[in-house]
């Protein structure tokens, strides 16, 4: 599908970022204070990825994307390249809400209202973690066993290219996904393969746990909403029942 912007009325700012949600625009949005920057909210790391390749696609170089790294992996090390193309930027942690876990700023911040201490919301934050591994190393599993079966699979032909079965045949079977797929379904398939890959992740998850790097690492957004629940207790209603 051809994507249809308006080119002049949305980007507007001097430079303009897509990113995924409500959440991530209200972060940048605070952090940068910028006038001549915009944000843009795409509504998902798809959108985002499909915008940033319409702006490169249309050489608006004043255009870009910041995703989550989700179990991907960053380009934070290419950022500063002189010579970089890419118009994407992918975060050096799992998602957005990993950059506010900072137990200090939460127990200095005015909607601290239970009074914790930033020792007892890392406490906090720290025992989520821990408890997370089994399912961190799930859901990195699933990511890399979806990255295993779906990565280059080839996208629909044109209209015009396609004029009859065999060239219908072709463009499948000749694709580099499909000569890889047996390959790639027999590795994946196999229970003992999943096994290794969840024993190898849970490890790496553990390792995380001794220092700050699960800050990066972890489920920011289910740790973030986590702490949140835990200093914060919302007023009662006056005529609220108890």
């Amino acid at each position: 599908m051809t994507l249809q912007i308006d080119v002049p009325h949305l980007y507007r700012g001097a430079i303009n970022v897509w990113v995924e949600d409500p959440v991530s625009a209200a972060w940048f949005n605070a952090v940068w204070s910028d006038g001549d920057i915009r944000i843009l909210t795409a509504g998902g790391h798809t959108a985002v990825e499909a915008l940033a390749r319409h702006a490169m696609k249309n050489s608006l170089q004043n255009v870009f994307g910041v995703v989550d790294q989700d179990f991907g992996e960053s380009n934070i090390s290419d950022w500063s390249a002189s010579g970089k193309s890419f118009h994407r930027f992918v975060l050096p942690v799992h998602e957005v809400e990993n950059l506010l876990l900072d137990s200090e700023a939460m127990a200095n911040c005015t909607v601290n209202n239970t009074g914790k201490s930033a020792e007892q919301i890392e406490d906090r934050m720290k025992s989520l973690t821990e408890r997370q591994v089994p399912l961190m190393a799930c859901r990195a599993t699933l990511s890399e066993l979806r990255r295993l079966v779906l990565d280059d699979f080839p996208s629909h032909p044109g209209l015009g290219t396609v004029p009859d079965l065999d060239a219908a045949e072709a463009a499948i079977v000749d694709s580099s996904w499909f000569k890889a797929i047996a390959t790639r379904t027999s590795q994946a398939a196999k229970a003992t393969y999943v096994q290794q890959r969840l024993q190898h992740i849970e490890r790496q998850y553990q390792a995380d746990l001794t220092d700050d790097r699960w800050k990066q690492t972890f489920s920011g957004k289910e740790v973030f909403q986590d702490a949140i629940s835990f200093f914060y207790r919302a007023p009662k209603i006056s005529g609220q029942s108890r």
